[in-house]
């Protein structure tokens, strides 16, 4: 693998508790300690934006991919797969 290569991470900003705001919370301290690192964040636009506009370093590492709809916490794999169509 090159070295100067950028390790891109595919990131669900909707799930776990208290997303986005913790979910984006790690990725800007991945962020800061590693500059050759690019996301992709999944997320409803209106609440991840305001995260990213706050946070300049990490907004220039990620593309934000809008979802208008989450899997349910308690949903079975299963649901997710075949409801899940632009989702998180």
């Amino acid at each position: 693998m090159n070295p100067d290569a950028a390790l891109v991470l595919s990131i669900d900003a909707m799930g776990g508790d208290h997303a986005p705001d913790s979910i984006l919370d790690g990725l800007s301290l991945i962020a800061k300690s590693n500059l050759n690192i690019r996301f992709i964040v999944h997320g409803d636009e209106a609440k991840v934006l305001p995260l990213l506009e706050k946070d300049p370093v990490l907004k220039a590492m990620t593309d934000l991919r809008h979802t208008d709809k989450s899997v349910a916490m308690d949903a079975k794999p299963s649901q997710a797969a075949r409801g899940g169509k632009g989702s998180s």
